[in-house]
Protein backbone atom coordinates (compact mmCIF):
# COMPACT_ATOMS: atom_id res chain seq x y z
CA UNK A 1 0.00 0.00 0.00
CA UNK A 2 1.59 3.28 -1.06
CA UNK A 3 1.60 6.62 0.74
CA UNK A 4 -1.62 7.86 -0.89
CA UNK A 5 -3.56 4.84 0.31
CA UNK A 6 -2.13 5.15 3.84
CA UNK A 7 -3.31 8.76 3.98
CA UNK A 8 -6.68 8.05 2.45
CA UNK A 9 -7.34 4.90 4.47
CA UNK A 10 -6.66 6.80 7.69
CA UNK A 11 -9.60 9.02 6.82
CA UNK A 12 -11.73 6.05 5.80
CA UNK A 13 -11.13 4.20 9.08
CA UNK A 14 -12.37 7.22 11.02
CA UNK A 15 -15.45 7.42 8.80
CA UNK A 16 -16.18 3.71 9.20
CA UNK A 17 -15.77 3.88 12.98
CA UNK A 18 -18.39 6.63 13.20
CA UNK A 19 -20.88 5.08 10.76
CA UNK A 20 -24.39 5.34 12.16
CA UNK A 21 -27.03 2.65 12.47
CA UNK A 22 -26.65 -1.09 12.92
CA UNK A 23 -25.36 -1.96 9.44
CA UNK A 24 -21.80 -3.14 9.13
CA UNK A 25 -19.29 -0.68 7.67
CA UNK A 26 -19.12 -2.65 4.44
CA UNK A 27 -22.91 -2.77 4.09
CA UNK A 28 -23.11 0.97 4.72
CA UNK A 29 -20.38 1.84 2.23
CA UNK A 30 -21.71 -0.57 -0.38
CA UNK A 31 -24.83 1.58 -0.72
CA UNK A 32 -22.79 4.70 -1.44
CA UNK A 33 -23.32 6.24 -4.89
CA UNK A 34 -20.01 6.89 -6.63
CA UNK A 35 -19.61 9.81 -9.05
CA UNK A 36 -16.32 10.24 -10.91
CA UNK A 37 -15.93 13.49 -12.87
CA UNK A 38 -13.05 13.93 -15.32
CA UNK A 39 -12.28 17.44 -16.57
CA UNK A 40 -10.18 16.62 -19.61
CA UNK A 41 -7.11 18.88 -20.00
CA UNK A 42 -7.75 20.90 -16.83
CA UNK A 43 -4.63 22.34 -15.23
CA UNK A 44 -4.56 22.28 -11.45
CA UNK A 45 -3.36 25.87 -11.14
CA UNK A 46 -6.27 27.33 -13.13
CA UNK A 47 -8.89 26.42 -10.51
CA UNK A 48 -9.70 28.62 -7.54
CA UNK A 49 -9.33 25.89 -4.94
CA UNK A 50 -5.86 25.19 -6.31
CA UNK A 51 -4.71 28.79 -6.07
CA UNK A 52 -5.94 30.53 -9.22
CA UNK A 53 -6.96 34.15 -8.74
CA UNK A 54 -9.39 33.97 -11.68
CA UNK A 55 -13.00 33.69 -10.46
CA UNK A 56 -13.85 31.01 -13.01
CA UNK A 57 -14.62 27.94 -10.84
CA UNK A 58 -17.06 28.95 -8.04
CA UNK A 59 -19.04 25.68 -8.12
CA UNK A 60 -15.94 23.50 -7.93
CA UNK A 61 -14.49 25.79 -5.25
CA UNK A 62 -17.70 25.33 -3.25
CA UNK A 63 -17.43 21.56 -3.63
CA UNK A 64 -13.75 21.67 -2.67
CA UNK A 65 -14.59 23.37 0.62
CA UNK A 66 -16.69 20.29 1.45
CA UNK A 67 -13.98 17.88 0.31
CA UNK A 68 -10.51 16.51 0.83
CA UNK A 69 -8.21 18.26 -1.65
CA UNK A 70 -4.94 16.65 -2.74
CA UNK A 71 -2.70 19.53 -3.74
CA UNK A 72 0.08 17.51 -5.41
CA UNK A 73 -1.56 14.95 -7.70
CA UNK A 74 0.40 13.66 -10.69
CA UNK A 75 -1.07 11.97 -13.73
CA UNK A 76 0.42 8.79 -15.19
CA UNK A 77 0.32 10.19 -18.73
CA UNK A 78 -0.18 13.50 -20.51
CA UNK A 79 -2.34 11.64 -23.05
CA UNK A 80 -6.07 11.20 -22.55
CA UNK A 81 -6.38 7.48 -23.28
CA UNK A 82 -3.50 6.08 -21.21
CA UNK A 83 -4.26 8.43 -18.33
CA UNK A 84 -7.90 7.39 -18.09
CA UNK A 85 -6.92 3.75 -18.39
CA UNK A 86 -4.64 4.19 -15.36
CA UNK A 87 -7.49 5.91 -13.53
CA UNK A 88 -9.88 3.02 -14.24
CA UNK A 89 -7.46 0.12 -13.66
CA UNK A 90 -5.02 1.29 -11.00
CA UNK A 91 -2.20 0.30 -13.36
CA UNK A 92 0.70 2.24 -14.81
CA UNK A 93 0.78 2.56 -18.62
CA UNK A 94 3.59 0.02 -18.94
CA UNK A 95 1.25 -2.53 -17.34
CA UNK A 96 -2.06 -1.74 -19.02
CA UNK A 97 -0.38 -0.95 -22.40
CA UNK A 98 -3.14 1.34 -23.64
CA UNK A 99 -1.83 3.61 -26.39
CA UNK A 100 -3.63 6.60 -27.88
CA UNK A 101 -6.41 5.51 -30.19
CA UNK A 102 -5.84 1.79 -29.66
CA UNK A 103 -7.93 -0.93 -28.04
CA UNK A 104 -6.37 -3.08 -25.36
CA UNK A 105 -8.55 -5.31 -23.19
CA UNK A 106 -7.90 -4.72 -19.49
CA UNK A 107 -8.30 -7.59 -17.02
CA UNK A 108 -10.56 -5.36 -14.90
CA UNK A 109 -11.80 -1.79 -14.57
CA UNK A 110 -13.54 0.34 -11.97
CA UNK A 111 -16.88 -0.09 -13.74
CA UNK A 112 -16.54 -3.87 -14.01
CA UNK A 113 -15.60 -4.26 -10.36
CA UNK A 114 -18.45 -2.08 -9.13
CA UNK A 115 -20.94 -3.76 -11.46
CA UNK A 116 -19.92 -7.12 -10.02
CA UNK A 117 -20.62 -5.63 -6.58
CA UNK A 118 -24.20 -4.77 -7.50
CA UNK A 119 -23.87 -1.25 -8.88
CA UNK A 120 -25.66 0.12 -11.92
CA UNK A 121 -22.97 1.72 -14.07
CA UNK A 122 -23.31 4.62 -16.49
CA UNK A 123 -20.79 6.76 -18.38
CA UNK A 124 -21.45 10.01 -20.21
CA UNK A 125 -18.41 11.18 -22.14
CA UNK A 126 -17.08 13.34 -24.93
CA UNK A 127 -15.91 10.22 -26.76
CA UNK A 128 -12.74 10.67 -28.77
CA UNK A 129 -9.86 9.03 -26.93
CA UNK A 130 -12.25 7.68 -24.27
CA UNK A 131 -14.69 6.26 -26.82
CA UNK A 132 -16.43 3.03 -25.93
CA UNK A 133 -14.92 1.28 -28.95
CA UNK A 134 -11.46 1.76 -27.40
CA UNK A 135 -12.42 -0.41 -24.45
CA UNK A 136 -13.62 2.22 -22.03
CA UNK A 137 -17.19 0.91 -22.12
CA UNK A 138 -16.14 -2.33 -20.40
CA UNK A 139 -18.30 -2.81 -17.32
CA UNK A 140 -20.76 -0.02 -18.08
CA UNK A 141 -24.45 -0.80 -18.49
CA UNK A 142 -24.79 2.51 -20.33
CA UNK A 143 -21.97 4.24 -22.21
CA UNK A 144 -22.69 7.48 -24.06
CA UNK A 145 -20.17 8.83 -26.57
CA UNK A 146 -20.30 12.09 -28.48
CA UNK A 147 -23.17 12.57 -30.91
CA UNK A 148 -21.49 12.90 -34.32
CA UNK A 149 -24.60 14.60 -35.73
CA UNK A 150 -23.80 17.71 -33.71
CA UNK A 151 -21.12 20.30 -34.39
CA UNK A 152 -17.71 19.75 -32.82
CA UNK A 153 -18.37 22.56 -30.35
CA UNK A 154 -21.42 20.83 -28.87
CA UNK A 155 -20.95 17.10 -29.36
CA UNK A 156 -18.01 16.76 -26.98
CA UNK A 157 -19.25 18.84 -24.04
CA UNK A 158 -21.46 18.90 -20.98
CA UNK A 159 -24.31 20.74 -22.70
CA UNK A 160 -25.03 17.55 -24.63
CA UNK A 161 -23.86 15.01 -22.06
CA UNK A 162 -25.52 16.26 -18.87
CA UNK A 163 -29.19 15.91 -19.93
CA UNK A 164 -28.53 12.24 -20.73
CA UNK A 165 -26.62 11.76 -17.48
CA UNK A 166 -29.41 13.38 -15.48
CA UNK A 167 -32.06 11.17 -17.10
CA UNK A 168 -30.02 8.06 -16.27
CA UNK A 169 -29.48 9.28 -12.71
CA UNK A 170 -33.21 9.83 -12.23
CA UNK A 171 -33.87 6.29 -13.43
CA UNK A 172 -31.46 4.91 -10.83
CA UNK A 173 -33.14 7.02 -8.16
CA UNK A 174 -36.59 5.81 -9.17
CA UNK A 175 -35.42 2.19 -9.07
CA UNK A 176 -33.43 2.70 -5.85
CA UNK A 177 -30.26 1.36 -7.47
CA UNK A 178 -26.79 1.95 -6.08
CA UNK A 179 -24.94 3.55 -8.97
CA UNK A 180 -21.54 4.47 -10.34
CA UNK A 181 -21.55 7.41 -12.76
CA UNK A 182 -18.59 8.56 -14.85
CA UNK A 183 -18.82 12.07 -16.32
CA UNK A 184 -16.21 13.28 -18.80
CA UNK A 185 -15.98 16.48 -20.82
CA UNK A 186 -13.67 18.06 -23.42
CA UNK A 187 -15.05 21.57 -22.85
CA UNK A 188 -11.64 22.75 -21.57
CA UNK A 189 -9.63 20.94 -24.27
CA UNK A 190 -8.15 22.66 -27.32
CA UNK A 191 -9.24 24.29 -29.58
CA UNK A 192 -10.46 26.25 -26.51
CA UNK A 193 -13.88 26.74 -28.01
CA UNK A 194 -16.49 27.68 -25.40
CA UNK A 195 -19.95 28.72 -26.49
CA UNK A 196 -20.57 32.33 -27.49
CA UNK A 197 -21.68 33.76 -24.12
CA UNK A 198 -18.40 32.65 -22.55
CA UNK A 199 -16.37 33.81 -25.54
CA UNK A 200 -17.84 37.28 -25.09
CA UNK A 201 -17.46 37.29 -21.32
CA UNK A 202 -13.77 36.39 -21.44
CA UNK A 203 -12.61 37.58 -24.86
CA UNK A 204 -14.75 40.49 -26.00
CA UNK A 205 -11.66 42.71 -25.81
CA UNK A 206 -9.80 40.71 -28.48
CA UNK A 207 -9.57 42.22 -31.98
CA UNK A 208 -7.16 39.75 -33.59
CA UNK A 209 -7.78 36.75 -35.83
CA UNK A 210 -5.68 33.95 -34.30
CA UNK A 211 -6.84 30.45 -35.25
CA UNK A 212 -6.79 28.64 -31.91
CA UNK A 213 -7.29 25.27 -33.57
CA UNK A 214 -4.10 25.77 -35.57
CA UNK A 215 -2.22 26.91 -32.49
CA UNK A 216 -3.01 23.70 -30.60
CA UNK A 217 -0.15 21.25 -30.48
CA UNK A 218 2.55 23.52 -31.86
CA UNK A 219 5.80 21.86 -30.82
CA UNK A 220 7.99 24.93 -31.12
CA UNK A 221 6.42 28.10 -29.86
CA UNK A 222 9.23 30.21 -31.34
CA UNK A 223 8.19 29.23 -34.85
CA UNK A 224 5.13 31.45 -34.69
CA UNK A 225 5.93 33.90 -31.88
CA UNK A 226 7.47 36.42 -34.23
CA UNK A 227 4.92 36.31 -37.02
CA UNK A 228 1.60 34.52 -36.69
CA UNK A 229 0.94 35.26 -33.02
CA UNK A 230 1.53 38.19 -30.68
CA UNK A 231 0.95 38.74 -26.97
CA UNK A 232 -2.70 39.61 -27.49
CA UNK A 233 -3.21 36.34 -29.37
CA UNK A 234 -1.59 34.39 -26.55
CA UNK A 235 -3.60 36.23 -23.91
CA UNK A 236 -6.75 35.46 -25.90
CA UNK A 237 -5.85 31.78 -26.02
CA UNK A 238 -5.44 31.77 -22.24
CA UNK A 239 -8.71 33.66 -21.84
CA UNK A 240 -10.57 31.07 -23.92
CA UNK A 241 -9.02 28.28 -21.86
CA UNK A 242 -10.33 29.96 -18.70
CA UNK A 243 -13.69 30.48 -20.42
CA UNK A 244 -13.88 26.73 -21.00
CA UNK A 245 -13.29 26.17 -17.30
CA UNK A 246 -15.99 28.71 -16.44
CA UNK A 247 -18.51 27.06 -18.76
CA UNK A 248 -17.69 23.62 -17.38
CA UNK A 249 -17.96 24.89 -13.82
CA UNK A 250 -21.35 26.52 -14.38
CA UNK A 251 -22.80 23.39 -15.98
CA UNK A 252 -21.38 21.14 -13.27
CA UNK A 253 -22.74 23.54 -10.68
CA UNK A 254 -26.28 22.93 -11.93
CA UNK A 255 -25.71 19.17 -11.80
CA UNK A 256 -24.31 19.35 -8.27
CA UNK A 257 -27.23 21.56 -7.20
CA UNK A 258 -29.62 18.87 -8.44
CA UNK A 259 -27.76 16.25 -6.39
CA UNK A 260 -27.87 18.52 -3.35
CA UNK A 261 -31.61 19.14 -3.73
CA UNK A 262 -32.22 15.38 -3.93
CA UNK A 263 -30.04 14.70 -0.89
CA UNK A 264 -27.67 12.59 -2.98
CA UNK A 265 -24.74 15.00 -2.69
CA UNK A 266 -24.46 14.10 0.99
CA UNK A 267 -24.84 10.38 0.31
CA UNK A 268 -22.32 10.04 -2.50
CA UNK A 269 -18.58 9.59 -2.82
CA UNK A 270 -17.68 12.26 -5.39
CA UNK A 271 -14.29 12.44 -7.08
CA UNK A 272 -13.24 15.28 -9.38
CA UNK A 273 -10.02 14.91 -11.34
CA UNK A 274 -8.32 15.71 -14.63
CA UNK A 275 -6.47 13.32 -16.91
CA UNK A 276 -3.69 15.83 -17.65
CA UNK A 277 -3.04 19.55 -17.81
CA UNK A 278 -1.98 21.86 -20.62
CA UNK A 279 0.84 24.14 -21.66
CA UNK A 280 -0.47 27.56 -22.67
CA UNK A 281 2.69 29.20 -23.94
CA UNK A 282 5.07 28.09 -21.20
CA UNK A 283 8.26 26.48 -22.52
CA UNK A 284 7.26 27.78 -25.99
CA UNK A 285 4.56 25.11 -26.15
CA UNK A 286 0.79 24.97 -26.55
CA UNK A 287 -1.01 21.70 -25.88
CA UNK A 288 -0.03 18.49 -24.08
CA UNK A 289 1.64 15.10 -24.81
CA UNK A 290 4.94 16.13 -23.18
CA UNK A 291 6.34 15.95 -19.64
CA UNK A 292 6.16 19.56 -18.48
CA UNK A 293 4.81 20.12 -14.97
CA UNK A 294 1.88 22.16 -16.32
CA UNK A 295 0.67 18.96 -18.00
CA UNK A 296 1.45 16.43 -15.27
CA UNK A 297 0.00 18.14 -12.20
CA UNK A 298 -3.77 17.71 -12.04
CA UNK A 299 -6.56 18.57 -9.61
CA UNK A 300 -7.96 15.88 -7.34
CA UNK A 301 -10.70 16.35 -4.77
CA UNK A 302 -12.80 13.77 -2.95
CA UNK A 303 -16.07 14.64 -1.24
CA UNK A 304 -17.00 12.03 1.33
CA UNK A 305 -20.62 11.29 2.27
CA UNK A 306 -21.89 13.82 4.75
CA UNK A 307 -19.10 16.21 3.89
CA UNK A 308 -16.75 14.41 6.28
CA UNK A 309 -13.26 15.92 6.53
CA UNK A 310 -14.40 19.07 4.71
CA UNK A 311 -11.56 21.51 4.23
CA UNK A 312 -8.77 18.95 4.58
CA UNK A 313 -5.84 19.65 2.26
CA UNK A 314 -3.17 16.97 1.81
CA UNK A 315 0.14 18.20 0.35
CA UNK A 316 1.78 14.77 0.06
CA UNK A 317 2.39 13.51 -3.52
CA UNK A 318 -0.36 11.26 -4.89
CA UNK A 319 -1.17 9.75 -8.30
CA UNK A 320 -4.20 8.95 -10.44
CA UNK A 321 -3.26 5.28 -10.34
CA UNK A 322 -4.22 5.27 -6.63
CA UNK A 323 -7.84 6.30 -7.14
CA UNK A 324 -9.27 2.85 -7.99
CA UNK A 325 -7.80 0.91 -5.04
CA UNK A 326 -8.85 3.69 -2.68
CA UNK A 327 -12.45 3.65 -3.94
CA UNK A 328 -12.55 -0.12 -3.61
CA UNK A 329 -11.15 0.03 -0.08
CA UNK A 330 -13.76 2.59 0.93
CA UNK A 331 -16.62 0.51 -0.48
CA UNK A 332 -15.31 -2.71 1.05
CA UNK A 333 -14.70 -4.27 -2.38
CA UNK A 334 -11.65 -6.51 -2.69
CA UNK A 335 -8.89 -5.18 -4.95
CA UNK A 336 -8.02 -7.67 -7.71
CA UNK A 337 -4.52 -8.95 -8.24
CA UNK A 338 -2.63 -6.69 -10.62
CA UNK A 339 -3.55 -3.31 -9.18
CA UNK A 340 -0.38 -1.32 -8.68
Amino acid sequence: MNQFRHLFMGLILVLVSTACGTDSATESASKTPVILISLDTCRADRLGFMGSKNPNSPALDYLARQSVVFTDCITQSSNTGPSHRSLFTGMFPMRHRHAMGSYVRSPFSMAELLKESGYSTGAFTGGGFVAGKLGFSEGFDTYVDRDERLSEQYRRGLQTILPQAEAWYQQQQNENNPFFMFLHTYDIHCPYWPTEPYQKRYGDWYKGDADLQQMCGQDDFKEFLGGDIDNDDLNYLNAMYDAGIAMTDELLGRFLAMLEKDGVLDQALIIVVSDHGENLGEHRYIGHNTMWEEQLQVPLLVRFPGGKYAGTRIPDPVMLVDVLPTVLDYLGVASPEGIQ
